[in-house]
C-alpha cells in the first residue's frame, strides 16, 4: 500500500477511531484533528497523532444540560469551525485529506490550490434532504424544529463540490446526492468491531420475545415508532428494550418521555446509555433489533446486533437495510408506519423456526467484511481518482 499522509478530520470520533487503528497497522502516515477531548480517546492510539481542539465540545455539552437550544446549536458549529482552522495549519503537511462533512468548509478551495486530495465524508443522506425530511417529521408531531444552521449547509455544499469524491456508507444515502446530481458519490459500508460485539453463549434467554433498539434517542431515529408498534400490539409475551441517550432539543425529549411512560413496566425497559460490554449481553439476549429511521445513512447498531445474533426490522431510509436484505436476517418496511412495524413482530412471533434462520442469517452475516477491508477499499477509490 502506498505510503499516503493523511489527515482525518472529525468533530467527534464515532468510527474514525476503528480507521485509524488500522492505518497504524498498516504503517500509514495519519493526524487526527476533532473536537472530542484526548482523554476520551482510544488509548490504543497515539496522542502525539491527535490535536484535539475540545473548547466548545465542552460548551456544547454543558448548553445542552441547561436547555439553552439556540446556544448549544451555535456551539455544534463552531465545533466545526475550530476543527476547519486547525486543518488550514497543516494543508502542507498532508496529501489526503478525509473530512467529516462540515469540518473542511472555505479551507475545500486551499486544499484544491494546494493539488491536495479532498474525501468528502458524509454518513448520513445530503444535508438538504436530511434537513427537509426532519422538518416534515417534526410537523407531523406538532413539535418546533430546529432547522439544520444554514451556515452548516452552505459550508457542506461548497465541500460536495470541491471534493474529489463524497464517501456515504450505504446505497441509500448516496441516491440523495443523485437526486441533487451530484455523481462523484462512492459507497463503502460500515464493517462492525467484532472483537467488541460477539454473541454470549451463557446468557439466560428470557421466555418472552425480545424487542430491542439501540442508538440515539430521537425523533430522527424514528424510536417513537417502535414505541407507538410496541404500545398498539400490546402482547403479554413480548418485551421491548430501549437503549441509548439522549439527543436534540428538549421539546423531542418530553415528547419520547411521554410515550414512554404510557408502555407497561413489566414489559418495557430503558436502559440509558450503557458500557458495550452490557450492551453485548442485552443483544445476546434479543430476538428482533428494530431501528425505524426516518434518515440515517447507515446505523451501525444493526451490524453489532446481527453480530450477537438478532434478526433485524429496518426501514427503508435506513442505509443499513442493504445489509439486511443482502445477509437474508431482517425485513425492510416503509418509514413511519406503525401498522408494518406490528406485521413483522406479529409474523415472526407466530414463526419461530423462520425467525430463528433469520437469527442463524445474521451471526455468519459480520465476518465478510473488516474494518482492514475498509481501508484498504478506501484506498482503491482514491487511486481510482488520482
Amino acid at each position: 500500500m502506498k505510503n499516503y499522509s493523511f489527515l482525518v478530520s472529525n468533530p467527534s470520533k464515532s468510527h474514525h477511531i476503528e480507521l485509524l487503528k488500522e492505518m497504524e497497522n498498516f504503517n500509514l502516515n495519519y493526524k487526527f484533528i476533532t473536537s472530542y477531548p484526548k482523554f476520551l480517546i482510544d488509548k490504543n492510539l497515539s496522542k502525539k497523532k491527535i490535536i484535539s481542539k475540545s473548547k466548545y465540545f465542552w460548551f456544547y455539552h454543558f448548553f445542552r444540560k441547561m436547555k439553552f437550544d439556540s446556544l448549544m446549536k451555535y456551539s455544534y458549529y463552531k465545533m466545526f469551525v475550530s476543527v476547519e482552522n486547525e486543518i488550514k495549519k497543516n494543508i502542507n503537511l498532508h496529501d489526503i485529506f478525509l473530512s467529516l462533512s462540515g469540518t473542511v468548509g472555505n479551507t475545500s478551495k486551499e486544499i484544491l490550490k494546494y493539488k491536495k486530495f479532498l474525501i468528502c465524508e458524509r454518513p448520513c443522506s445530503h444535508i438538504e434532504f436530511q434537513n427537509e425530511i426532519m422538518m416534515e417529521e417534526f410537523e407531523l408531531c406538532d413539535l418546533k424544529y430546529l432547522p439544520t444552521d444554514k451556515k452548516l449547509i452552505d459550508r457542506e455544499k461548497r465541500e460536495y463540490e470541491n471534493a474529489k469524491f463524497i464517501l456515504t456508507p450505504s446505497q441509500f444515502a448516496k441516491d440523495t446526492f443523485s437526486k441533487k446530481d451530484i455523481s462523484n458519490v462512492e459507497v463503502i459500508n460500515y464493517p462492525t468491531n467484532l472483537s467488541t460485539f460477539t454473541k454470549v453463549s451463557n446468557v439466560i434467554k428470557n421466555k418472552n420475545l425480545n424487542l430491542t433498539y439501540v442508538g440515539q434517542l430521537s425523533l430522527r431515529k424514528g424510536i417513537h415508532y417502535i414505541l407507538d408498534a410496541f404500545l398498539k400490539l400490546d402482547l403479554k409475551n413480548v418485551n421491548l428494550n430501549i437503549v441509548g441517550y439522549w439527543m436534540g432539543n428538549h421539546e423531542e425529549k418530553n415528547f419520547l418521555l411521554e410515550k414512554m411512560n404510557k408502555l407497561n413496566d413489566k414489559n418495557f425497559k430503558f436502559y440509558g446509555k450503557i458500557a458495550n460490554h452490557n450492551l453485548k449481553n442485552i443483544l445476546s439476549d434479543t430476538d428482533i433489533f428494530i431501528s425505524p429511521s426516518i434518515e440515517d445513512g447507515y446505523a451501525i447498531t444493526v451490524n453489532e446486533a446481527a453480530a450477537c445474533g438478532a434478526a433485524t426490522i429496518v426501514s427503508e431510509n435506513t442505509g443499513s437495510k442493504d445489509f439486511v436484505r443482502k445477509n437474508n436476517c431482517g425485513y425492510v418496511v416503509p418509514i413511519r408506519n406503525v401498522d408494518a412495524i406490528c406485521e413483522k413482530i406479529l409474523f415472526l412471533n407466530q414463526n419461530k423456526d423462520l425467525l430463528e434462520l433469520l437469527k442463524s442469517n445474521a451471526l455468519k452475516a459480520n465476518s465478510k467484511f473488516t474494518w482492514s477491508n475498509y481501508l484498504i477499499d478506501l484506498v482503491n477509490k482514491i487511486k481510482k481518482y488520482s
